[in-house]
């Protein structure tokens, strides 16, 4: 996914484009990359859920009362043999199970 899917810089917690028009045009925002990660791993078989989260430019999530707004990126959370790994594939050149800067925030959200 990474080395086909160039990100167009647009964060964003929900997927702008369809997965096959985003496969199609060979770009897209944190969403519509992370979401195709997830969809690729799934149909490998593995335990792979969305991750919500805040970026450190958009501030700590209220933890007594998270909202929606609060977020505004999202990652990909694989399960290989009882350990779990935090992905993105926004950034071509990150290893396997590291974030890039900007995710490091404190908490995400699974959502599944």
């Amino acid at each position: 996914i990474k080395k086909q899917l160039k990100w167009n810089n647009y964060y964003g917690k929900y997927s702008e484009e369809n997965i096959k028009t985003v496969l199609a045009n060979r770009s897209g925002n944190v969403a519509d990359i992370n979401f195709s990660l997830i969809a690729a791993l799934s149909a490998a078989n593995l335990d792979a859920e969305a991750v919500i989260l805040s970026t450190r430019d958009n501030g700590l999530v209220n933890k007594l009362y998270p909202v929606m707004s609060n977020f505004d990126y999202v990652i990909a959370k694989v399960n290989i043999n009882g350990t779990s790994y935090l992905l993105d594939a926004t950034d071509p050149l990150l290893p396997f199970g590291l974030l890039p800067l900007r995710c490091i925030n404190d908490q995400g959200r699974v959502i599944n």
